[in-house]
């Protein structure tokens, strides 16, 4: 097959390419344009139309979803795979979605179910994979391991930004009532794992509030509303921020723990900051050297497994995560990983598993395994095009 992997600055690009090629395929690549990730950029459009008759594509690949590249497909017989790993992703709710050239695959099973509720057929669920080749081939020295070595490391965004939407909409309403509902609702979602309820709360009247201090429009013809904007984009954003950060102060209380983050200047509790890692030549060492590697999933992913979990079990670590269903489709809990429902098993998971290294490497060896028979990209993309033939 003749591919053409649309580029952008995502994960797991020269993975993707790489397995495609393993399989027999031909694969070209382009840059995505920057107008594509905000609106429909027609130029681009016409250009790839043009280059899809020229060379023969027969399917376009890219992470995440992008309607400027189903729009070029449509009307020129090829078809378009999107992997999405982002969440939320509010273009997997654009009008196109439709499209008959779509094979849009989705890694959270609960926004998958969504769309096809609503009509969708272009939509399916599938788990993101792992290039277990590359990982396999990276050795960390001793000095390495002294370096990034700790009892628990944290690999992930705080969402502690300036420009975080939250504390913009906090900023710019004087209306005391609502801020103090929107605390509410969050402190009640940090006590329940495995459901958010966060858009239910949402009702008209807070919508409106919400509204009339951070206008937004949804497209029109949009399969979601401004209640899916509000709850993920400003409440599931803040949260992460809060549980992030109080989860980290409780753990460095009494655990050597890293944090890796952009933001090199934050402090939290006695954790030590060792700023961002490269995801391709430094954050496989970080799970290698971590005694135990926390994932904190941020709650717009509803049901499913984050990317960062399963580069974690890729390479080796031992994976502590909190509660998401899709992991029970694929792995076994106690054997392949480990999940927590509340900061006070977080902790205590944490101390067990400190203590215990035997049943600890058992365990992280098990989720490598499975990784290698279930969830590399070789076989994973084996199975999305089947759905696509």
């Amino acid at each position: 097959m003749n591919v053409l992997y649309a580029n952008w600055q995502c994960f797991g690009a020269d993975d993707i390419i790489e397995a495609f090629e393993n399989l027999g395929h031909d694969v070209s690549w382009i840059e995505l344009t920057e107008t594509s990730h905000e609106r429909m950029d027609w130029n681009f459009i016409e250009f790839l139309k043009i280059k899809i008759k020229e060379i023969g594509i027969e399917l376009i690949v890219s992470f995440n979803y992008f309607p400027t590249l189903s729009e070029a497909c449509k009307d020129t017989n090829c078809k378009y795979m999107a992997i999405v790993y982002d969440s939320p992703s509010i273009k997997v709710y654009s009008p196109s979605i439709i499209n008959e050239c779509n094979y849009v695959f989705v890694f959270d099973k609960a926004i998958s179910e969504d769309l096809n509720r609503k009509g969708v057929r272009t939509v399916f669920y599938a788990p993101l994979a792992v290039n277990i080749e590359r990982l396999s081939k990276i050795k960390i020295t001793d000095e390495e391991l002294k370096y990034y070595g700790c009892d628990i490391g944290f690999i992930g965004s705080l969402y502690n930004e300036n420009h975080n939407l939250y504390d913009r909409l906090a900023a710019r309403t004087e209306d005391k009532q609502l801020m103090g509902y929107l605390e509410g609702i969050m402190e009640a979602q940090l006590k329940v794992y495995g459901y958010n309820f966060l858009k239910e709360c949402l009702k008209p009247d807070i919508v409106k509030s919400m509204y009339e201090a951070m206008p937004f429009e949804v497209e029109e013809g949009s399969l979601t509303d401004k209640e899916y904007v509000y709850s993920d984009y400003f409440l599931c954003r803040k949260l992460a921020n809060i549980e992030r950060t109080r989860n980290l102060s409780l753990l460095s209380k009494y655990f050597k723990v890293h944090l890796y983050t952009n933001n090199q200047d934050v402090s939290i509790g006695n954790c030590i900051n060792m700023g961002k890692v490269n995801y391709y030549t430094e954050m496989p060492k970080t799970f290698q050297s971590s005694k135990i590697n926390l994932n904190m999933t941020l709650r717009s992913i509803r049901t499913g497994i984050p990317l960062r979990a399963m580069d974690i079990m890729g390479a080796g670590g031992f994976l502590l995560t909190n509660f998401q269903e899709d992991f029970l489709l694929h792995f076994e809990p106690d054997a392949d990983f480990v999940f927590y429902a509340s900061p006070e098993e977080l902790l205590e998971k944490s101390d067990y598993y400190l203590r215990h290294e035997t049943e600890r490497k058992r365990i992280a060896l098990n989720g490598l395994k499975r990784i290698k028979e279930d969830h590399t990209y070789e076989k994973r993309l084996k199975a999305l095009l089947e759905i696509i033939k």
